[in-house]
């Protein structure tokens, strides 16, 4: 499951059988929710980083699988930790909290560190 999407027009389009129909969608904020939208494209920008961070670390378990080798132990752990900060990020309408977003940060950091061994 993707990032929630931000508030916003969108094209949704549907391909059947060779044929596209495409149509106007308009995402409207939550009238409840009073969060600024900087602070929900930071929490939008920061859950991306997570979604393209585990979709590396899977290819770099793949890749070590594909070649016989074990999984490095840190990179299949800090899968979780991921996840866990995906699920704060995308079960909240709050500015994310400095924390998280330093967590986020050095998580998809050694991610990268990792997968580029």
């Amino acid at each position: 499951r993707g990032p929630v999407a931000m508030p916003g027009e969108y094209t949704v389009r549907l391909t059947v059988g060779g044929v596209t129909h495409e149509e106007a969608l308009e995402v409207e904020m939550d009238p409840r929710v009073e969060t600024g939208m900087g602070a929900l494209q930071e929490q939008f920008d920061l859950s991306m980083a997570i979604r393209d961070a585990m979709a590396v670390r899977e290819r770099a378990l793949e890749a070590a699988r594909g070649a016989g080798a074990a999984p490095d132990e840190r990179l299949v752990a800090i899968g979780g930790e991921l996840e866990t900060l995906y699920r704060i990020l995308q079960e909240s309408d709050a500015e994310p909290l400095p924390r998280t977003v330093m967590l986020v940060h050095e998580l998809v950091g050694e991610v990268e560190g990792l997968a580029g061994r």
